[in-house]
């Protein structure tokens, strides 16, 4: 299934209808509480199976969006969709966030799972913390919503090729074997979220890391001005690779 995020402020039952008759999944933009249980139903009705929620992004390093993140999830708990990804970010490891996840992770429905996704970052050892978390949390229901566009732009903005990333990522097997989720734009050597094809990501190298990351939901992040002429064109763009 590939889809794109969308804010929850643009979503109501006439988007939804236009929308899936283009795509097959979308993931959900959501801040807070507001007009959220009305839009829970409509997810559910009308694309149940086929969404997911992309919480506060600070929610496990920021207090005001954990207790926005926990009262998203009091409504969660109250509807009948009970397998869903939750999609956070993962900054750093520490023991705050691993209070924090555990919290979440008490509070949510079993068939739920928290998704924690990699961040662009300058940090040469990021990607070994975000291992070492996985790594803790094994027994919790915590997975990985692993960004494509993110890791190339943090390599290449550290000075690593692209087929070096390749390689790092194919050696990291406790990381892609918990992937429920994958996010993919294009970048260049100034910023990310460009659409695909309209940056420097290498498609053979993409090509490779498709081939042995889980099938799972791929969502694009980026600015779709006309959804059925560039949202079609980079679905179909990635189809072909």
């Amino acid at each position: 299934m590939i889809g794109f995020r969308v804010p929850s402020e643009m979503i109501n039952m006439e988007f939804l209808h236009g929308y899936f008759d283009l795509f097959d999944f979308i993931e959900v933009k959501v801040k807070n509480t507001n007009k959220f249980f009305s839009l829970l139903q409509s997810l559910n009705n009308i694309c149940l199976g086929k969404y997911s929620l992309h919480l506060p992004k600070h929610m496990l390093y920021n207090e005001e969006d954990f207790q926005s993140s926990m009262e998203i999830l009091e409504i969660i708990n109250s509807s009948k969709n009970t397998s869903l990804n939750l999609v956070t970010h993962f900054e750093r490891y520490d023991i705050d966030m691993l209070k924090k996840m555990n919290i979440i992770t008490d509070s949510i429905p079993q068939k739920c799972t928290l998704c924690i996704e990699n961040i662009k970052t300058y940090d040469i050892n990021y990607i070994d913390n975000l291992e070492h978390a996985i790594n803790e949390l094994s027994q919790r229901n915590i997975y990985i919503c692993f960004d494509l566009g993110h890791f190339m732009y943090s390599g290449t903005k550290l000075g690593l090729s692209q087929g070096e990333m390749f390689e790092i990522l194919k050696r990291k097997k406790l990381i892609w074997q918990r992937i429920k989720e994958i996010h993919i734009h294009d970048f260049n050597i100034e910023t990310d979220h460009i659409s695909l094809s309209k940056g420097i990501f290498e498609r053979d190298i993409l090509g490779k890391i498709l081939d042995f990351l889980p099938i799972v939901p791929i969502v694009i992040e980026t600015n779709v001005k006309n959804a059925k002429f560039d949202g079609i064109n980079q679905v179909n763009w990635l189809k072909k690779i």
